[in-house]
């Protein structure tokens, strides 16, 4: 039996632990206490998506999922973290990344794909709300940047590809400066994509 849409508790403390809304205020609308959230280790990603909007309602940062893709980073990730930065090859390491995501993220689902020109991990939805989706999908892909470039030893460069299927808005600019590789939207894909080269 297959897992329910869920996602590592850490994504839910992060946010309550931010200091820019009151606990109360995030989780309003759930069932969920900060207590509850301290001693979870996953969150249902209805939970979360809860905690999501009431953040976004009331935060000015446009870029507020790459910020939290960033604070939460493979580090955060266990033993999927420790698998990703083992990995002989940057390939390997996104391999890793697509494979066993599950263990921390049943929310979306991630595969690989190669190109003749790039070799990427995809994310789709598995909650049916397109709004989670696409903030959780920022969160992920930053936290894959920042994998790629703890790798390579530097900051990706604009040959990487980060592609959202959906159009951000007025968020676009915001989050285009918070990523370091080419950020692109309404594409028709969700994912990151490296130079082929770096595969291995």
């Amino acid at each position: 039996m297959s897992r329910a849409p869920e996602v590592a508790a850490a994504y839910a403390r992060l946010v309550l632990q931010s200091g820019q809304v009151s606990p109360a205020e995030l989780l309003r609308g759930t069932d969920l206490t900060e207590q509850r959230v301290a001693a979870m280790e996953f969150i249902p990603a209805a939970q979360l998506t809860v905690v999501f909007r009431n953040f976004d309602a009331h935060v000015t940062d446009a870029a507020w999922t790459a910020r939290l893709g960033t604070q939460l980073n493979v580090a955060a990730h266990g033993p999927l973290g420790f698998a990703a930065l083992s990995a002989p090859t940057l390939g390997d390491a996104m391999d890793v990344m697509g494979e066993l995501a599950t263990c921390r993220n049943t929310a979306t689902t991630m595969s690989m794909r190669t190109s003749d020109t790039h070799y990427a991990l995809l994310l789709a939805d598995a909650t049916g709300d397109e709004e989670f989706h696409n903030w959780l999908a920022e969160v992920v892909l930053k936290i894959v940047e920042i994998l790629l470039a703890t790798i390579i030893g530097h900051p990706v460069g604009k040959n990487v590809l980060v592609s959202f299927s959906h159009d951000a808005g007025e968020r676009a600019q915001a989050l285009r400066e918070s990523f370091d590789g080419t950020v692109q939207f309404g594409c028709e894909e969700t994912a990151i994509a490296v130079p082929l080269a770096w595969r291995q």
